[in-house]
């Protein structure tokens, strides 16, 4: 968020920018993602219960994570832009409209119509691309924890054979023809990062030895693998390549347990990130439309985006996961 509050507010200068990319989202949503849903995943096959049992138990936990707080932040979305007076100004039709809908609540969140060309920035919330990603991720979990779930030199196989991928897309991924630019959207490129998290949660030792090291020392050896990346012409930001990936990881893991978790006991088991992350982008765009610009906007969409994720955890995600199977 705080990068597109940025960029799309005009705040700060490049330096800025580039600052904050340091610390991209994208591979921490996925090496997260990948570390928490393998242990969820363990968890579920733990219970005493057929295989086929266990799929679907997984599948209706992660459809009950996803789709009911993205249903209602489409509806919001949509609303919006007829309130704000924006659908006055163009040319549609409801299978537009149907088809939008269908794409988002599906897994093509990537698609966004022509006639929302025009509001804000052009893409009225762009960063849903990765829910199709994520999506294709769980899709391939049962298969993974099958192929490689007890064995380590298996895991990293996969995690190696993936990151070669990611090299490819990140340094000779021209993204010219609709094929290429298909395959960045698709669970290739990224799914070595998301297997990176996999592999750390079923081997709970790098874990200890993140936790065991000083979080500057975490620090350094993230900087040291940034300048080798950017040495090797990968850019700052979600492509910053596998030393990167690894030393973020290292990071990320060390600030989970910085400090005795004291985060996770502020939030009192509550989860606004999701909200934050489906939100934030109508938000900035609804502004931008109206005009609304600079340190305004970005304080406004910061508040907006506050508000709306905990509307959304309190009323809509957190009573959606009562309805997991028991």
């Amino acid at each position: 968020m705080s990068v597109h509050m940025v960029v799309h507010f005009n705040i700060a200068a490049p330096v800025v920018v580039d600052a904050l990319n340091l610390v991209p989202g994208v591979p921490v949503f996925f090496f997260v993602s990948g570390y928490l849903v393998w242990l969820s995943f363990e968890r579920i096959n733990d219970r005493n219960e057929s295989l086929l049992r266990k799929i679907l138990r997984f599948f209706s936990y992660r459809a009950l994570r996803i789709y009911p707080a993205l249903s209602l932040c489409f509806a919001v979305t949509l609303s919006s832009l007829f309130l704000l007076g924006y659908m006055e100004t163009q040319r549609y039709s409801q299978i537009d409209i149907a088809a939008w809908a269908i794409a988002t609540l599906t897994i093509f969140q990537f698609f966004s119509p022509g006639f929302l060309q025009s509001y804000g920035v052009g893409a009225i919330n762009g960063s849903l691309w990765t829910i199709g990603v994520e999506l294709q991720f769980y899709a391939l979990l049962p298969l993974l924890f099958l192929f490689a779930g007890k064995s380590t030199r298996s895991m990293r196989l996969l995690v190696f054979v993936f990151m070669l991928i990611n090299t490819w897309h990140c340094l000779f991924n021209t993204r010219e023809t609709l094929a290429l630019q298909i395959i960045g959207l698709s669970f290739l490129p990224w799914f070595g990062i998301f297997l990176l998290g996999a592999y750390c949660a079923r081997n709970q030792k790098i874990s200890e030895i993140a936790s065991a090291l000083s979080l500057a020392t975490c620090a350094s050896v993230y900087a040291i693998a940034v300048i080798a990346s950017l040495l090797m012409d990968f850019r700052l930001g979600n492509e910053m390549g596998l030393f990167g990936y690894g030393a973020l990881a290292l990071l990320v893991l060390k600030l989970a347990h910085w400090q005795d978790g004291k985060a996770a006991s502020f939030l009192k088991g509550n989860d606004f990130s999701y909200g934050i992350y489906i939100y934030h982008m109508p938000i900035i765009n609804g502004l931008l439309f109206l005009g609304v610009d600079d340190i305004e906007g970005a304080a406004t969409s910061v508040v907006l985006t506050a508000v709306a994720a905990v509307i959304s955890w309190h009323f809509v995600e957190k009573p959606a996961l009562r309805l997991k199977l028991k």
